[in-house]
């Protein structure tokens, strides 16, 4: 009997062990996904980073895209294909990564959440036999797709992620540090003083 609540105790153990080390890696992981903080001097210095970090996902979608005669023939039969599924989401990343300094964040970010936007949207036009992607596929060109991808992760990127409180500012006025100045970099109260 004694040996039964011996071995016993040795497994409970083993399996507290074992579920303290999933709980560490677990909180590891939260803290790498929470959106991330990034200050900025002034609103300047934030918008000559954001057009930096849209031209990177351009030049992507340039390459992939808007300048691939090879992708191009197969995104007829495709949609999206796999080098654009591999090339572009990761200059997602890099964006975003430029912009916010945290990888972990800015690669689920663009992996998870912005690229398949776009695949969701050549998705939904190749159901039901393609039709619609195939009218607007034979009725494009390379660029004009390429710049409507580029478009779709423009605007999700500004209207969804931009919006969050992830990029900090100090006013010159008050010294108050918020995720909003105006391009005088003054917060919300002190802009309103005239």
């Amino acid at each position: 009997m004694e040996n039964l609540i011996l071995c016993s105790r040795t497994l409970y153990d083993h399996d507290i062990s074992k579920k303290m080390n999933e709980i560490s890696e677990l909180k590891k992981e939260i803290k790498n996904l929470k959106k991330p903080k990034k200050f900025y001097e002034s609103w300047e210095d934030f918008e000559k980073k954001k057009v930096e970090a849209f031209s990177i996902i351009r030049k992507s979608v340039d390459e992939v895209v808007s300048d691939n005669d090879f992708e191009w023939r197969y995104m007829e039969t495709l949609g999206v294909t796999l080098r654009q599924c591999d090339d572009i989401p990761e200059s997602i990343s890099d964006a975003l990564t430029l912009l916010t300094e945290n990888t972990a964040w800015s690669d689920t970010t663009a992996f998870d959440v912005v690229w398949p936007v776009v695949e969701s949207f050549v998705g939904g036009l190749m159901e039901n036999g393609g039709n619609l992607w195939n009218i607007l596929y034979s009725h494009s060109s390379s660029e004009e797709i390429g710049d409507l991808f580029f478009n779709i992760i423009e605007k999700y990127i500004n209207e969804n992620l931009l919006q969050e409180d992830v990029f900090m500012f100090k006013c010159v006025e008050c010294n108050k540090v918020g995720d909003y100045v105006d391009e005088n970099n003054r917060c919300i109260d002190c802009e309103n003083i005239v």
